[in-house]
């Protein structure tokens, strides 16, 4: 439901200006519901995928955005 209200503020916040910034914290878990939930809906798929169980991670840095 937090990933749904946040697409929400962003959609009318960015029709009167500029959305305000995302929690990195509020983000990286919006990432993980992305691949985690929506893109791995395969579950014997999913299971049968190349790797040992990490965890997906991005070494992006997170910059916070402000004024």
């Amino acid at each position: 439901m937090m990933q749904e209200t946040v697409i929400h503020r962003a959609d009318v916040e960015s029709a009167t200006g500029t959305p305000s910034p995302v929690d990195p914290e509020v983000a990286v878990d919006g990432i993980d519901e992305l691949l985690v939930r929506m893109l791995a809906y395969d579950v014997e798929t999913y299971l049968e995928a190349p790797g040992d169980g990490q965890t997906p991670s991005s070494s992006m840095p997170v910059t916070p955005r402000g004024p």
